[in-house]
C-alpha cells in the first residue's frame, strides 16, 4: 500500500528528487530490498493511483446516493477550495521556462477530468 506522503514522483520545491527516506513507504532508508528502487516505486505508485481512480469510479454511485456531488465550480476550485496555488505554480514555471514533470501533468489532467467527468455531471443532474 502506498503511503501517499512518500509518493516518489513528487519533487522537492527546488525540482530535485526527494531523499530515499522521503520516498520510503516505511519512513526509513534502505527499504529497497523490500520495495524496490525509485523506478520500481514510481511504477507501483502509478498502479496504486490508477487503482484508487478505478475504485472511486466504481463507488461513485454509492457516494452520489449518500450525498449529491458539490457544484461544478466548487469541484474545480483546487486544493482546499483555493486554486491560486496552482495558478502561481504554473505562472512561475512559465516564467522560469521549466518543464512540468510528465507525471505531474498527467496527474493534474486526471484530477481535472475526475472533477468534471461525465459521471460526476450525470450524478449532479440526477440530484438537481
Amino acid at each position: 500500500m502506498l503511503r501517499e506522503s512518500a509518493l516518489p514522483t513528487i519533487l522537492e520545491q527546488t525540482g530535485q528528487k526527494r531523499t530515499a527516506k522521503g520516498v520510503s513507504y516505511t519512513q526509513i532508508e534502505g527499504d529497497q530490498l523490500a520495495y524496490g528502487g525509485r523506478k520500481a516505486k514510481c511504477h507501483s505508485a502509478s498502479l496504486q493511483i490508477e487503482a484508487w481512480d478505478k475504485n472511486a469510479k466504481l463507488q461513485a454511485p454509492l457516494y452520489c446516493a449518500i450525498a449529491p456531488p458539490m457544484p461544478r465550480d466548487w469541484r474545480q476550485a483546487g486544493e482546499f477550495g483555493d486554486p491560486s496555488w496552482i495558478r502561481n505554480h504554473l505562472e512561475k514555471e512559465a516564467t522560469e521556462q521549466r518543464r512540468t514533470h510528465a507525471e505531474e501533468s498527467l496527474s493534474r489532467r486526471r484530477l481535472e477530468n475526475a472533477g468534471s467527468s461525465g459521471l460526476a455531471q450525470r450524478a449532479m443532474e440526477m440530484h438537481v
